[in-house]
Parts: structure tokens; sequence; C-alpha cells
């Protein structure tokens, strides 16, 4: 169980990744034309966009997703109220800080935590009319497993040839190793000999 958990964590990770660094790549251009002439085209304008009153200076990069969030979040009166054609995707903005937040530093994520981040990155793009990005981020989304599929192994533990079926309910597989008991298959009799007759059953006594 414990392997099976490591799995889908790394499996989730993997993904929050993929949603996360392809996010930046459309959003990215997106955030500079807005803001680097706010801050007069100058070098350091994405890292005077995400700076904190009160705070140094942090480094900043529009490959980034942290710094594009923290941005767009920092100047979100001053650029993107008016722009995003839905109210609620400032909500998703820090919602999809907060699980950057659980992905970069390594803390417990599952499936379920992947999927909520790219059906919110996804969200916040279409705040902004790019549909198609929107759609290439919902694509990355791992899909659910369905109800009675079995699921994947662990890491490091192969998966069963394919053709071999699944041992009916109630009996266990063989341990690994030990191939699993062949069918019974009956032979045809050999040609020219006839089959067995079929014993006849007396009716019962009294009828």
């Amino acid at each position: 169980m414990g392997e099976q958990r490591v799995g889908e964590q790394q499996q989730a990770r993997a993904a929050m990744d993929a949603v996360l660094h392809r996010f930046a790549a459309i959003i990215g251009p997106v955030v500079e034309s807005e803001l680097k002439p706010r801050y007069d085209h100058a070098e350091d304008w994405l890292v005077r966009a995400t700076s904190v009153p009160g705070r140094p200076p942090r480094e900043a990069s529009i490959e980034d997703p942290a710094s594009l969030i923290s941005a767009m979040i920092g100047t979100w009166e001053l650029a993107w109220s008016r722009r995003a054609t839905r109210r609620e995707a400032r909500s998703h903005l820090h919602e999809l800080q907060s699980l950057r937040h659980r992905w970069a530093h390594n803390l417990p994520v599952n499936l379920d935590d992947a999927r909520r981040l790219a059906d919110t990155a996804a969200r916040v793009l279409d705040a902004f009319d790019l549909d198609v990005g929107a759609q290439e981020l919902r694509a990355l989304s791992p899909l659910p497993t369905a109800p009675g599929s079995i699921p994947a192994p662990p890491p490091g533990i192969p998966a069963p040839p394919a053709g071999i079926p699944a041992p009916p309910a109630g009996i266990p597989a063989p341990p690994p190793g030990i191939p699993a008991p062949a069918p019974t298959v009956l032979a045809p009799a050999p040609a020219g000999v006839p089959a067995p007759p079929t014993p006849s059953i007396p009716p019962p006594i009294g009828t």
C-alpha cells in the first residue's frame, strides 16, 4: 500500500510539473506585454512587479511559474482586474499559488491535487480568452482511475504480460515466480473411435 501511494505521488508531481511549466510558457508573454510597459521597459520589470514592500527584492524569471503568478496577484488591480472576463480569476490565481507551493516544497500531493491544478490553471487562461492554452492544460490532467480497474503496479514491479487474464474473484494470484496452472483441456477422441455411450439412468422405483 505504501509503495502504491509513493507511485501515485510521483505520478502526481510529474503531472503538476508539466502543467505549471506549460502554464508559464502560455501566460508569460501575456504578462510581459501587459506589465513591462508599466515599468518603463526596465530589465528588472518582473522583479519590480513581484516585489513586496518592506522585503528585499527576489530574483524573478518569466519562465518561473511562481514569478508569473506572484506578479499577476501583486498587480491585479493595476493591470488585470478589468482585463479578466471572469471575476473569480483572482481566486483561481491564489489557489494556483497554493498548489504550486505544495509541489515546490515537496509536500504530499495526490492525483486529485494534480487534476485540480490543471483545472485551476486552465480556468485562469479561460479568464483571459486563452482558450487553446486552457485546452492544452486540461489535456495534461491525469485521467481518473475507472471504478473496478486494476491500478498500475508500484515502481520496480513489472506489469503482468498482455493476454493473461486476472484470476477469478476469490482466487488469489500465484506468488511471483510461480506460473499459473494451465487450464484443463479435454482432448477430442481420435478419428474413427466412437465416443463412449451416455449411461442410461433407470427411472425411479414406483413410477
